[in-house]
């Protein structure tokens, strides 16, 4: 949209929430989270500043969690592998399995599976030739969270009032990326009615990011954004959530809407896996599974609006896991 001089326009805009919930029961599952290290951390800050004039503010971080050594691939997968007779003039099958009498002889623990997050943040701000008006606090914790609350999370508010070619351009965007090789399921759910048939967990790929960006010479612009992937349960599940609310305040001109451009989106990519019984030709054989990709998703979303703002609010939500809330 383009504002012409002495021309009053107006563009509202409101989103509702975007959410992608992902549960899967029987042999298929979702994303598993991940329990904390021994050794946890925790940071927070708080920042608070009003200026006229220029400033400048930025935030990056990257978290990394893994139940074996990190970026060491191929993921390892749970259970013990064998072979399975499926009948007569037929080749070995290969599969896994967690029977006891396997391991015995194998020789070996039972391995349990591989998962791996990385999750992200980053913001930029730059306000010149106007009154800024900044409040932030985030927090990152590697202990083990429930649901409500966040490995990582902020809040903030922005008000900007240009002055004479005054603008304020601001950038923010939050990330959770999580694989996992198929996973022993036992002892991993709380809930007494959550447990699930299959000794295994499938294997999963996912990846969400959601953010917004403004470029303003008026407005104010609060957000609030979250991620959550550590937990000693697996039916927390694991989530990310980003909301975005822009209105106007009254600015020189008297006008009290936001003047500028706005856009928010999230794109994500979720790929799920089921578990395959192996055929037995002998009842008393070992049950077996093989893990296969069955589930694909990809999802994109922007919204934007220019010119003369009433109002812009974008609510995104992504939650996956054995039990969702």
């Amino acid at each position: 949209m383009v504002i012409e001089m002495n021309v009053y326009q107006q563009f509202m805009m409101a989103i509702t929430s975007v959410v992608l919930l992902i549960l899967f029961v029987g042999v298929t599952c979702a994303d598993l989270p991940i329990s904390a290290t021994p050794g946890q951390a925790g940071i927070s800050t708080t920042t608070s500043i009003d200026a006229l004039g220029v400033v400048t503010t930025s935030s990056e971080m990257t978290l990394q969690l893994g139940s074996h050594t990190l970026n060491d691939p191929p993921l390892e997968n749970g259970g013990y592998l064998s072979e399975w007779w499926p009948g007569e003039d037929a080749p070995l099958i290969p599969g896994y399995t967690v029977d006891p009498w396997v391991g015995h002889i194998q020789g070996i623990p039972l391995p349990l599976g591989e998962v791996q997050y990385s999750a992200g943040y980053h913001e930029e701000v730059t306000a010149v030739s106007g009154s800024i008006s900044y409040q932030k606090t985030m927090s990152i914790s590697t202990s083990n969270k429930t649901s409500g609350e966040d490995n990582i999370a902020t809040d903030r508010i922005v008000t900007f009032i240009g002055g004479d070619g005054g603008r304020m351009t601001t950038s923010e965007d939050i990330l959770i990326d999580g694989e996992g090789a198929q996973t022993v399921s036992a002892n991993q759910v709380c809930c007494p009615f959550a447990g699930t048939a299959n000794p295994f967990f499938p294997p999963f790929c996912n990846i969400v990011r959601s953010g917004s960006a403004a470029d303003i010479s008026t407005g104010s612009i609060s957000t609030a954004s979250g991620v959550r992937f550590i937990s000693a349960s697996a039916d927390v599940p694991v989530a990310e959530t980003y909301l975005i609310n822009v209105k106007g305040v009254t600015g020189p001109d008297g006008y009290a809407d936001a003047s500028g451009t706005v856009n928010a989106f999230m794109n994500a990519h979720l790929q799920e896996g089921r578990e395959k019984e192996v055929p037995r030709w002998y009842d008393y054989d070992p049950i077996g599974f093989n893990p296969v990709k069955a589930e694909a998703l990809s999802y994109s979303e922007t919204s934007a609006a220019s010119g003369l703002i009433h109002i812009f609010t974008k609510d995104m939500q992504y939650q996956s896991g054995t039990r969702l809330v």
